[in-house]
């Protein structure tokens, strides 16, 4: 999993990554969450690093190990959708409270 985020304001990359090591540190991401995840901002204004980054990723992913062709995902974490969210998920929970 690729997240690529828009770095709060007064934030370098690097400087949030400072403040927060742990979203930086896919071992920690794969055993707190379970995926190989990676972020990268995409406000840097540096167009040349966001394309790189960007045809770097799409070849990680667009094929498997042995060749064949696989796609991509794109997820809108919009937090305005919080809240929807928790509901749908809330009513897929079981009376054990695990997803049904």
């Amino acid at each position: 999993m690729v997240t690529f985020f828009h770095a709060p304001e007064g934030y370098t990359e690097e400087s949030f990554a400072a403040d927060h090591p742990d979203f930086f540190n896919p071992s920690a991401m794969k055993w707190d969450f379970g995926v190989d995840a990676y972020l990268a901002a995409v406000n840097l204004n540096d167009w040349e690093t966001i394309a790189r980054r960007a045809a770097y990723w799409h070849d990680v992913w667009s094929h498997t190990r042995e060749g064949g062709r696989k796609g991509y995902l794109q997820v809108d974490l919009d937090p305005r959708e919080d809240e929807s969210a928790r509901v749908a998920l809330d009513r897929m929970s079981g009376e054990d409270g695990g997803l049904t």
